[in-house]
C-alpha cells in the first residue's frame, strides 16, 4: 500500500491516513478521547472469560467434547495460539499501517470470530472461531495500550492505560454475568459467544472518529498532522515541549536504526547495540511471560470447571461461584488505577491435563512458586515509570544500568553526554 506524500497537509475534509483515506475532521477528533480504544480490552477480557462458562454447555451439546479433555483444551487454547500470531502481526501492522487501522482490523476479527462460534455446528467450527477471536485478542492487546499511551497526556497516561486493564478484567466479569443470564435461554453457549460481536461493532464505529497516533505520524514524516493532534491533547504552554521531546525521540530512533528510511532493523541487532531496546524488552516481555506462568489465565479459562472439580456439580452454581474470582480480579484493577499514578508501578495452557497428572493441589503450588519468581523479576528488572512521558522513559532506560539493588542511576563522567553505552543488561 503506497504511503502518501510527506508534504501532505490537513484539509477541510480531514487529513489523509497511511492507507490514503481521510482522517476524521479536527472537530470530531478533538471531541473524542483515546479511551474508546480501550474497548479492545473489554473484548479481550470477555473472550477470555466467556469460554469458561460456555464450555460447560458445549460439553452438553457435543459428546465428543465431553469425552475428550484434549478437545476441551484445544477449544480454549486455540484462542491463545491465535493471539500469539495476532500479536506478531499486530506489531508489524502497527508500524506499517498505524495504530488506528490495526484496531479496526482487530474489531473485524472479533466480529467474525463471534459469528463463527455462535453458528458452530461442531467442534471444528468452534476451534476456527476461537482462532479468529485469538487473532483479534493478539492485535488488540498489542495495539490498544500503545495507542492510548501515545495519544494521551502524560499526566493521565498511566490511568488511561490501566483503564484498558480494567476493561480486560471487567470484560471477564461481564462474561460471567452474561453466562449466568443465558443459562436458561435456548442455545445457551451460542448467545454467550455471540454477544462479543456487539462491542466489536461499537468500537469499530467509534474508532472511525479518532485520530491516528501522533508518534506514528511523526515517524512517517507527517509532522504537521502530529503537531495538530498534540495541540488538541496538551495545553498551549505544553505543546512546544512535547513536540520537541517527540522530535528528539524519533530522531534518536532513526540514528539507532542507522538509516532515516529504514524500518527493517534486525531485532537481534537492536538488542545487541541498543540498551534502551534491550532493557525495555526484557522488562516488558518478562512481565507478560510471568503473567501467564502464575496461572491467572488458567483460573479465568477454567474457573467453573475448577469449581466442579471441587465437588459442585451444577453448572449454574459453578458459574455463580466463579463470579467471586472474576469480581476480585476486576476489583484489583480498580485499586491499581487508583494507585498507579500516586505510588508508581513497581509497588503495586494445558491445565486440565496437568491436574489429571499431578492433582489440583500440586498444580496451584507450582503457580505459587512461579508467583514468587515473578515478584523477584519485577524487583530486579522493571524500572519505575510513574508520571514519565514515553520519551523520558527511553532516556531512563538508556542512562541506567540493571543491578541487584534494583535500578540505580549511572554516574556520568564529565565527558559523558548521556548518549553513550552503559553496562549491565
Amino acid at each position: 500500500m503506497a504511503q502518501p506524500s510527506e508534504s501532505a497537509s490537513p484539509s477541510h475534509g480531514g487529513t489523509p491516513t497511511s492507507s490514503g483515506s481521510p482522517s476524521p475532521p479536527a472537530s470530531a477528533a478533538s471531541s473524542c478521547p483515546p479511551s474508546p480504544a480501550g474497548i479492545g480490552g473489554l473484548l479481550f477480557g470477555y473472550d477470555t472469560g466467556v469460554i469458561s462458562g460456555a464450555l460447560l454447555y458445549i460439553r452438553d451439546d457435543f459428546r465428543s467434547v465431553d469425552k475428550n479433555t484434549w478437545l476441551q483444551e484445544m477449544i480454549v487454547s486455540m484462542a491463545v495460539a491465535g493471539a500469539i500470531i495476532g500479536a506478531a502481526v499486530g506489531g508489524w501492522a502497527n508500524d506499517r499501517y498505524g495504530r488506528r487501522t490495526s484496531i479496526l482490523v482487530a474489531d473485524t476479527l472479533f466480529f467474525v470470530g463471534a459469528v463463527v462460534m455462535a453458528s458452530a455446528m461442531g467442534p471444528a467450527q468452534l476451534v476456527a472461531g476461537r482462532v479468529f477471536v485469538g487473532l483479534g485478542v493478539g492485535m488488540a492487546s498489542m495495539t490498544s495500550p500503545l495507542y492510548i499511551s501515545e495519544a494521551s497526556p502524560a499526566r493521565i497516561r498511566g490511568a488511561l492505560v490501566s483503564t484498558n486493564g480494567l476493561l480486560i478484567t471487567g470484560g471477564q466479569f461481564l462474561s460471567y454475568l452474561i453466562n449466568l443470564a443465558f443459562t436458561k435461554a435456548p442455545g445457551t453457549w451460542r448467545w454467550m459467544l455471540g454477544v462479543a460481536a456487539v462491542p466489536a461493532v461499537v468500537q469499530f464505529f467509534l474508532m472511525l472518529f479518532l485520530p491516528e497516533s501522533p508518534r506514528w505520524l511523526y515517524r512517517k514524516g507527517r509532522e504537521e498532522e502530529a503537531e495538530a493532534i498534540l495541540r488538541k491533547v496538551y495545553a498551549a504552554e505544553e505543546v512546544e515541549r512535547e513536540v520537541a521531546e517527540l522530535k528528539e525521540s524519533v530522531e534518536a530512533e532513526v540514528r539507532e536504526r542507522g538509516s532515516p528510511s529504514s524500518e527493517k532493523a534486525s531485532l537481534v541487532t537492536l538488542l545487541v547495540t541498543t540498551a534502551t531496546v534491550r532493557r525495555g524488552l526484557v522488562a516488558g516481555v518478562g512481565l507478560q511471560v510471568f503473567q501467564q506462568l502464575v496461572g491467572i489465565n488458567t483460573v479465568m479459562y477454567y474457573s467453573p470447571t475448577i469449581v466442579q472439580l471441587a465437588g459442585f456439580a451444577s453448572n449454574q452454581t459453578a458459574l455463580a461461584l466463579s463470579l467471586v474470582t472474576s469480581g476480585l480480579n476486576a476489583l484489583g484493577s480498580v485499586v491499581s488505577i487508583y494507585f498507579i499514578d500516586r505510588t508508581g508501578r513497581r509497588k503495586l495452557l494445558s491445565f486440565l491435563s496437568l491436574t489429571e497428572a499431578i492433582g489440583p493441589a500440586w498444580t496451584f503450588l507450582i503457580f505459587g512458586g512461579l508467583s514468587v519468581a515473578a515478584l523477584a523479576f519485577v524487583l530486579v528488572c522493571v524500572p519505575e515509570t510513574k508520571g514519565l512521558p514515553i520519551e523520558e522513559v527511553e532516556k531512563m532506560l538508556q542512562q541506567r544500568e540493571l543491578r541487584l539493588r534494583f535500578w540505580a542511576r549511572r554516574r556520568r563522567s564529565s565527558g559523558d553526554g548521556g548518549g553513550g553505552k552503559t553496562a549491565g543488561v
